[in-house]
């Protein structure tokens, strides 16, 4: 055999071996990997049973017979660049988004207490009481602020 045919057909086997590796390799995506995913994305959409009553809740409270919810917390922290707030009380956290429309008040000072406030006035630790309204997306949405002593 020539140098030629030597090199066909060592080019012959490289190839036939790169078709098997590809094949291999797409027969193990397709019987392992896939299922994996599957699997892992399925886990990923179960939801525990304290998650469904909480959702149950929040549906409940979507009624149009229901127009604010009322909150008391102490602020835990307030985010300007997501316009949200994380309120504590008695160990529990809740989170509610802040729009342009929600009006903030104050009873701490009585010169402010009929002039609006902006959202940097709230500071952590403060006292608020929020009356919010549970927005299409799930997300507790804060309509009025009011700042206590």
């Amino acid at each position: 055999m020539g140098k030629t045919a030597s090199l066909i057909l060592l080019l012959i086997i490289i190839i036939f071996s790169v078709a098997v590796g590809v094949y291999s390799a797409s027969f193990y995506y397709k019987n392992n990997c896939k299922a994996n995913i599957q699997s892992l994305a399925q886990q990923r959409d179960v939801i525990t049973d304290q998650q469904k009553q909480q959702l149950d809740v929040y549906n409940s409270l979507k009624s149009s017979l229901v127009n604010n919810i009322t909150i008391f917390g102490q602020v835990k922290s307030a985010s300007a660049i997501d316009n949200s707030i994380v309120l504590s009380f008695n160990g529990d956290d809740i989170s509610l988004a802040i729009n342009n429309s929600t009006k903030i008040y104050s009873t701490a000072n009585k010169s402010t207490q009929n002039n609006p406030l902006s959202f940097s006035d709230i500071k952590t630790g403060q006292n608020l009481y929020i009356y919010a309204k549970i927005s299409s997306d799930n997300k507790l949405t804060a309509s009025y602020i009011k700042i206590t002593k």
